[in-house]
């Protein structure tokens, strides 16, 4: 049983006066693989700036059909070391895709951590430049992230 029912009376969750509900989930309907690709970089990045940057070798330029869309999907995993909380996001022509939080935290502490994050996103025709970015938490430590493997999967 749920700790917080325990604590309500029967009554209250039988009323419908506590919702244990989540929230709703963004869904991206994607279809079947048209393209993918892979970057892995060896080398660390250190970066200083407060502000998000672009990771050196996570981009893709992709092209979409006049009159369509495409279901992008990135995957960036990473090793980072951050003193404070570094944060991660990714962009595809100016528009983030989901989740596109400021609080996607990517790692925080002395040594290196790895994650994975994965977004998706519908965009629409033309020119995509589709490019991971990472920022730190604070102006006071540079933070390094390394080796790290951008996937772009673009799909119908």
């Amino acid at each position: 049983m749920h700790i917080l029912a325990r604590l309500l009376s029967p009554a209250l969750l039988l009323a419908g006066l506590v919702s244990m509900a989540s929230a709703d989930a963004l869904t991206t309907q994607c279809g079947k693989i048209i393209f993918s690709a892979a970057k892995t970089t060896t080398d660390p990045f250190t970066f200083t700036e407060e502000t998000f940057n672009d990771v050196p070798n996570a981009a893709f330029s992709v092209t979409i059909p006049a009159g369509t869309t495409r279901c992008v999907v990135v995957t960036f995993s990473a090793s980072a070391r951050c003193p404070h909380a570094c944060f991660v996001r990714v962009i595809g022509s100016d528009v983030g895709l989901e989740p596109d939080q400021p609080s996607n935290r990517f790692a925080q502490g002395e040594v290196h951590r790895a994650h994975t994050f994965r977004f998706a996103k519908r965009l629409g025709p033309g020119v995509q430049a589709v490019r991971v970015q990472i920022g730190r938490g604070n102006i006071l430590d540079d933070a390094d992230i390394g080796p790290y493997t951008t996937r772009l999967e673009v799909r119908e």
